[in-house]
């Protein structure tokens, strides 16, 4: 129950979906709701939605806010711009979207939506999608072993003075990004990757090595998936290696990703992939799947990355599960398509150069 802008007690609307949630983020970051008003019309456009029409209070005006709120069958919650018709973004869950909205009200909107909000505080909201990752070797980078140590030690460094939301590094540096973000007292989170980069060990060899990387400080397991077992056939090896690999991690309260290699992958492999991780995690694991990740490549299979239509088909089966993208983002305009594509994390080594919205080259992960 709310007041609308008259000051009456809207009834009707009391058991709309997501009503309460919806109004409480809009005042979590500052924005006091008016009114809501269900979008009708919207079933007939999109078979199975509903929509919410935002007025919000600004400068004292009640104004109408750029975008839809579109609830589909599934009760999957996202973020339309009706002016362009188009798909903002996925948010698979209240955290998410909280941090969604703030980016979406971010400091650069037309008219009386250029936002209050500092240009440090929008940019704080883009660190929080950015996996900062740096998984060369020294031959794979160019470098000495010396020059590479000193690269991924500034890549920790980096991650921790821009408070990026985790650095994605090798299993070996584990324990020293452990040390560092400790002792600087940072949120950052360390990941790191199990069974890189080809995915072809044991379920059991792939539960050591995740339970090693637990035990040196790890805050999320990416795990390669065994995608070759899966084109194959062998799907008895494929499900045992997610069963386990998840199991191990939730239990110890790890953030989970399962890397398919999308590169390696035909689009319609792509969606029965994610569509069997995703059955797997549910089926198994349904109160913790918003901990499950499907992520897109690896970066060391023949240098591909994640591309938008990857995103949008992994999305498309993922359920609960959300997606992270990871190679092929280089700039804003790179991350702002992987998040409207349906990317709730973006894995990059040039966080720093989107993080300052620098223009940089595609030689990189």
């Amino acid at each position: 129950m709310y007041l609308d802008k008259e000051g009456e007690v809207q009834n009707t609307k009391q058991n709309l979906p997501y009503l309460e949630e919806i109004v409480d983020l809009f005042n979590s970051i500052g924005y006091i709701v008016e009114d809501i008003f269900p979008y009708e019309s919207v079933a007939k456009e999109l078979e199975g939605h509903m929509a919410y029409d935002i007025y919000v209070k600004l400068d004292g005006d009640v104004v109408n806010t750029p975008f839809y709120i579109y609830i589909d069958g599934d009760q999957d919650v996202y973020w339309r711009d009706y002016d362009r018709n188009e798909r903002l973004g996925n948010l698979y869950n209240l955290r998410d979207m909280r941090m969604n909205l703030s980016y979406i009200l971010g400091p650069i909107k037309p008219g009386s939506w250029e936002n209050k909000k500092s240009l440090k505080e929008q940019e704080k909201d883009i660190r929080h999608y950015l996996d900062s990752t740096y998984l060369k070797t020294a031959k794979q980078a160019g470098l000495t072993k010396r020059e590479n140590v000193a690269a991924i030690l500034d890549t920790i460094k980096t991650a921790v003075d821009n408070n990026f939301k985790l650095v994605m590094i090798r299993p070996s540096f584990v324990e020293i990004a452990r040390d560092y973000i400790d002792k600087n007292d940072s949120d950052v989170l360390i990941g790191t990757v199990i069974d890189f980069p080809d995915g072809r060990g044991t379920t059991s060899e792939k539960v050591h090595e995740a339970m090693e990387m637990i035990d040196s400080g790890a805050d999320e397991l990416d795990y390669v998936t065994d995608y070759i077992a899966f084109k194959n056939g062998n799907l008895e090896k494929f499900n045992e290696d997610i069963l386990q690999g998840t199991g191990i991690g939730l239990k110890h309260g790890k953030i989970v990703k399962w890397i398919i290699e999308t590169g390696a992958l035909t689009k319609e492999e792509i969606l029965e992939i994610s569509k069997l991780i995703s059955s797997i995690v549910m089926n198994n694991f349904p109160s913790e799947a918003q901990n499950v990740f499907i992520k897109t490549s690896t970066g060391a299979y023949n240098e591909t990355g994640a591309t938008i239509k990857d995103v949008q088909l992994m999305k498309s089966v993922s359920g609960d599960l959300p997606i992270k993208a990871s190679g092929g983002v280089y700039n804003r305009e790179d991350l702002n398509k992987m998040i409207n594509a349906g990317a709730t994390r973006v894995g990059t080594s040039r966080a720093l150069d989107i993080y300052l919205g620098k223009e940089t080259d595609e030689n990189g992960y």
